[in-house]
């Protein structure tokens, strides 16, 4: 099946990955935000995405990376155990650094 919008990723329970091809790295984008677009008058065309999107390692380089928009499977939910043991860790190494 084709995608042609961020809706279309959302209805089938996909993401969207950014891939940009100056530095090899990516970022997954929920798709459930074509909502808040569509409220910007923004586009969720995916042939209109690539625009929309910088690499935060190059964008001051000067030069316009292309980028490769994918569609990736969600993560699977975290439970709420996972949820607490992340918020428990994270607020103590943030404990350890104030020392």
């Amino acid at each position: 099946m084709r995608y042609e919008s961020l809706r279309d990723l959302d209805d089938a329970d996909l993401d969207l990955r950014v891939w940009c091809y100056g530095c090899a790295r990516h970022i997954d984008v929920w798709s459930g935000y074509w909502a808040d677009w569509e409220r910007k008058g923004w586009s969720t065309r995916l042939e209109d995405l690539p625009p929309r999107f910088r690499c935060t390692r190059n964008r001051h380089d000067g030069i316009d990376h292309a980028i490769l928009l994918l569609p990736t499977k969600r993560p699977p939910p975290k439970s709420w155990e996972q949820e607490v043991a992340g918020f428990f860790h994270s607020s103590r190494r943030e404990r350890k650094k104030a020392r």
